[in-house]
C-alpha cells in the first residue's frame, strides 16, 4: 500500500484517498504509523510535498505523536541547536578577530607615529645640543605621543641641554606650559 502510487505510470492523486482508507483499517498502531510514515514519504517524490501534505492533514497530526517522529523532531532540534551554536561560535570568532585586526593595526599606526616623531625629534636635539645623554634617550622614549608633541613645540625656548634635562625631569606637561 505505501507504494502504490509507484504502480502505476501517472498516478492520479485521488489514489492518496484509496491509500488512507486502507491504512485506516489497520488494527496495530505501530504498523500504521510506519505504513504511514512511507506512504508520505513515497507519495511525496510521487506527487510532491504540497499535494500530499494537504491531503495527510490528519494522518499527519496523528503522526506527530508517535514515538518515532517525537524522535526525529527531538534529534532535528538538537541538530539545529548545535548547528545555531556552531555557527554563533563562527561568527563571533570571526567578529573577534577582524576587531583583533583594527585594533592591532590602530596600536601599530600609534606606535609608528610615535616612533616617526621620536626620531625627528632626537635628530633636532642632536643637532641643536649634541650627543643625548643615554638618561635623556631613555626618558624621550618613555614619553606619549601628546608628550612628545608638547616638547616639540616647546623646544624652541630650550636653549640649552640643562634646560632640556630640567624639563623631562619636572614632566613635559608642566614644562610645555611656559
Amino acid at each position: 500500500m505505501p507504494f502504490l502510487s509507484l504502480l502505476y505510470e501517472q498516478p492520479d492523486p485521488s489514489l492518496m484517498d484509496e491509500q488512507i482508507n486502507l491504512l485506516s483499517q489497520i488494527a496495530d498502531p505501530k504498523l500504521r504509523a510506519d505504513l504511514l510514515t512511507t506512504t508520505i514519504i513515497v507519495n511525496i517524490r510521487t506527487f510532491g510535498r504540497e499535494v500530499v501534505l494537504a491531503k495527510f492533514v490528519k494522518e499527519i497530526n496523528m503522526l506527530k505523536e508517535t514515538s518515532l517522529v517525537q524522535g526525529w523532531m527531538t534529534e532535528s532540534r538538537q541538530e539545529g541547536w548545535q548547528e545555531g551554536q556552531k555557527e554563533g561560535w563562527q561568527e563571533g570568532q570571526k567578529e573577534g578577530w577582524q576587531e583583533g585586526q583594527k585594533e592591532g593595526w590602530q596600536e601599530g599606526q600609534k606606535e609608528g607615529q610615535k616612533q616617526g616623531k621620536l626620531v625627528v625629534l632626537q635628530s633636532i636635539l642632536s643637532q641643536k645640543f649634541g650627543a643625548l645623554a643615554p638618561s635623556v634617550l631613555l626618558k624621550l622614549q618613555s614619553l606619549s605621543n601628546e608628550q612628545l608633541d608638547r616638547l616639540t613645540l616647546t623646544l624652541l625656548n630650550i636653549a640649552s641641554h640643562e634646560e632640556l634635562q630640567a624639563l623631562l625631569a619636572n614632566g613635559v606637561d608642566d614644562g610645555a606650559r611656559n
